[in-house]
């Protein structure tokens, strides 16, 4: 079988094409497969804050049962502020504050460590909210704040109304 010159530089282009479509689709495959096997962030968790909205949660509405354990929730805050090289960012959730539908029943209290947030960043803080002795079904409305731990006396570098269903 005679093949033509035309025909021999097809099927030399057709290998190398072939070759070059294998190594990018197995290069696109473990670069795939790496960025699933990698932590997830709160950003790709869905937590976007910015600086017109700086406090995000995750659930964004958050129930529980009464008389159960602490529930885990994710805040992300963004900081627009310029703080001091020593400060860092607490969240706090005064419960004496909250309102609730049940006359008498105490909110649940914010667990969480202060952490350093440069300017222009976000950072993302794993939660917990107790119940109390006095946690009862009902709904209530807090103000989860973000301070500044070098000057707590100083106003909220930023806050947000969240509802808490306890069921």
């Amino acid at each position: 079988m005679q093949l033509g010159i035309e025909a021999i530089i097809i099927l030399v282009i057709a290998m190398v094409l072939l070759g070059l479509g294998i190594a990018f689709i197995s290069g696109f495959f473990k670069i795939g497969t790496a960025k699933l096997t990698e932590p997830f962030n709160a950003i790709q968790f869905g937590c976007d804050p910015n600086a017109n909205d700086p406090i995000k949660v995750i659930p964004s509405e958050i129930s529980f049962p009464e008389g159960s354990a602490a529930q885990q929730i994710k805040v992300c805050f963004y900081q627009d502020s310029t703080l001091s090289a020593a400060s860092k960012v607490d969240l706090n959730m005064i419960a004496a504050n909250c309102k609730s539908t049940t006359a008498g029943a105490t909110a649940p209290t914010l667990v969480s460590v202060s952490q350093a947030v440069p300017k222009g960043q976000i950072g993302g803080y794993n939660v917990l909210l107790q119940p109390v002795a006095n946690t009862k079904a009902g709904v209530y409305i807090c103000t989860l704040e973000a301070h500044d731990t070098a000057t707590p006396a100083l106003p909220a570098l930023a806050s947000k109304q969240i509802t808490i269903t306890v069921s």
